[in-house]
Order: C-alpha cells, then sequence, then structure tokens
C-alpha cells in the first residue's frame, strides 16, 4: 500500500543549497561558491552519490561561470536511501542557479530573460568543458557537446508567448494571481560507456534487431525500429525489436540516464551499415560481379548492368550483423 511503499522505496531531491555568485555591473556572471548538502538516507546505495555529483557539475547548467568553487556533500539520515529519479542533481542544482539569477537581475534591474541571455555559453565556444569532479571517480572532463543555447532560449520565448503574457506577472486574474517563470538547463545524456545492437535477416525477409536497452516505457521498440528502417531504406513493419535478452546479444548496458536512444540508436546504425555491406558482398556472389560495382538503396541491389536483387532474395545466406557505438 502508500505507507509501505513510502517507508521502503528510495526517495529523491531533498538538497539544500548555500551559494554565493559575483556579478559584473552589466549582469554577466564572474564568480560561483558555495555549498550543497544532499540527503542520501540511511546507507549508501550504489548509485547514491550521483545526485550529489550532478548537483555540483551541473549546476552552472548552460551558462558560463569561469571562477567556480563548489563542494558537495552526501548527508546520511534516517530516511530510505536516495535513488537516481529523473535526472538527480540536476534540478535541484538548476533551481538553486536559476533562482540566484532572478535575485540577481532584480538588484542590477536587469531584465530576467536578458540577464540569462547574456550568461549562455556562446555557440561559437562548443564543446564546452564543464569543471572537473574530484575526487577522481571517472567522470572528469565531461562537456557539453554542442548546442546554440541563446537562438534555444528566443525560439523557447517565442513559442511560448513570453512577450504576450508579460503583462500577466503578479496580475489577480478571475481569483488567481498569475506569474511567469524561467528558467535553463542542460539534459546529461548518451552515458556510456558503450552499447551492443545486432541485426539478422530473417529467411521471410524480415530483419530481427536485437538491443542492449531494456524498454522501460520510453518506447523503444518503435523508435530503434525506425531508425534500423532509415538506415536500412526499408518499411519499418519489416524490423522486428527483440529487447531484455541475455542469449541474443553478447552484452547490453540497458536503459539509464537518457542514453537508449543515442547510445542504442548509434549501436543499430552501426548494425545496419555492417548488414548492407554483408548484402553488397552476398548479391554480388549471386549476381557474379565485384562488390564494388553493386549499388544498394532501398533494400535492392544493383548491379551495372541494370539486374537487381532484393534483401529478401539473400535470406538463405543467413546474413547478420554486430554493431556497437562507444561514448
Amino acid at each position: 500500500d502508500r505507507r509501505e511503499h513510502l517507508m521502503a522505496i528510495g526517495h529523491s531531491r531533498e538538497n539544500d543549497g548555500d551559494l554565493e555568485m559575483a556579478f559584473a555591473a552589466d549582469g554577466r556572471i564572474l564568480a560561483l561558491r558555495g555549498e550543497l548538502f544532499c540527503n542520501i538516507g540511511a546507507y549508501m546505495r550504489p548509485n547514491g552519490t550521483t545526485a550529489v555529483r550532478n548537483a555540483a557539475q551541473f549546476i552552472s547548467g548552460p551558462y558560463k561561470v569561469e571562477n567556480f568553487a563548489i563542494v558537495s556533500h552526501a548527508i546520511v539520515t534516517n530516511k530510505t536511501p536516495a535513488g537516481t529519479f529523473r535526472g538527480p542533481g540536476r534540478y535541484e542544482a538548476t533551481f538553486f542557479f536559476e533562482r540566484m539569477l532572478d535575485l540577481a537581475a532584480s538588484s542590477l534591474h536587469i531584465d530576467r530573460v536578458e540577464i540569462r541571455r547574456r550568461n549562455l555559453i556562446p555557440h561559437g565556444e562548443m564543446p564546452f568543458k564543464l569543471v572537473d569532479i574530484g575526487p577522481a571517480d571517472g567522470w572528469d572532463s565531461t562537456y557539453l557537446d554542442s548546442g546554440n543555447y541563446a537562438d534555444g532560449l528566443d525560439a523557447c520565448l517565442e513559442e511560448a508567448g513570453w512577450a504576450d503574457k508579460a503583462h500577466l506577472q503578479g496580475k489577480l486574474v478571475d481569483g488567481r494571481y498569475h506569474g511567469l517563470g524561467i528558467s535553463c538547463f542542460v539534459e546529461g545524456g548518451a552515458s556510456g560507456p558503450r552499447e551492443h545492437a545486432r541485426m539478422e535477416l530473417r529467411p521471410d525477409g524480415r530483419i530481427a534487431l536485437a538491443v542492449g536497452s531494456s524498454s522501460i516505457g520510453q518506447g523503444i521498440e518503435t523508435i530503434f525500429a525506425q531508425i534500423a528502417a532509415d538506415a536500412l531504406e526499408i518499411e519499418m513493419d519489416r524490423i522486428v525489436v527483440v529487447h531484455g535478452s541475455t542469449t541474443l546479444l553478447k552484452e547490453g548496458f540497458g536503459s539509464y540516464g537518457s542514453r537508449a536512444t543515442v547510445m542504442g540508436g548509434c549501436a543499430v546504425i552501426d548494425a545496419a551499415k555492417k548488414l548492407l555491406e554483408a548484402f553488397r558482398s552476398a548479391a554480388a556472389g549471386r549476381l557474379g560481379i565485384d562488390a564494388s560495382g553493386v549499388q544498394v538503396a532501398n533494400g535492392i541491389a544493383q548491379g551495372p548492368d541494370g539486374r537487381t536483387l532484393a534483401l529478401a532474395d539473400v535470406a538463405a545466406n543467413g546474413l547478420a550483423a554486430d554493431g556497437v557505438f562507444h561514448n
């Protein structure tokens, strides 16, 4: 029941922050320092310090902070152990940082949107290295790999109709006070170290796709089928996705940390490229020509003389390919 649920499951989100930030007169961030306190419960889980690390490393979000000193503490309490729930540590730290930006905007008489825009990491500085974590835990040298944050912010403001709704700030409408909030954050993904996918051509011409990531409700059955169909240039209904198998794959690292689509999807693309090469070689053998003269498109191999062979025509060859993607 709910009481048992609350007594036994992992919790998250109970963090406190004590921060100081220095700003130039034009609102640009000069420095950030402070301490974070993360409740990890009565004992350490294997991933118990994930939120502690994330809170420290991601607190600056998409903003450029050149002078940075944060100490993040894991606090042991009498609660159940903390779990890694939906971006652990990132949202708590984002709240702390964004609240400081609002306070600074008010003190410096700068628009809330403008102070954020002035401090976003410029597109020209990507990839942007985040602060290192100590003691070293294998997560140093983490980068924001890409992004045009200023354009992204402007697009969101336009889509949300920010300018049209600004007059509602603090207004009482139909018995309710209205307000507008704004926040920027970055989402980490593609956790390593690697992912594996295997494609096998079945006798009926369909493709059996085994993936290392398991479905936890995020729709990978559809996602991976779409990626495979696009990569092979065949119909999506010819892809059969199998996940959670301990026999079809030599390894699989699973679904966590917003990684399944990026890591697994790239492994699927790698497997598709290798399967198409195997198809090219098999078609060349059937057509009696050199593989370099075979063109493959839309699941059809065509020789220089116009003769063609469909992917299903070589199913008896038992074509298969393994794809691996490393972070």
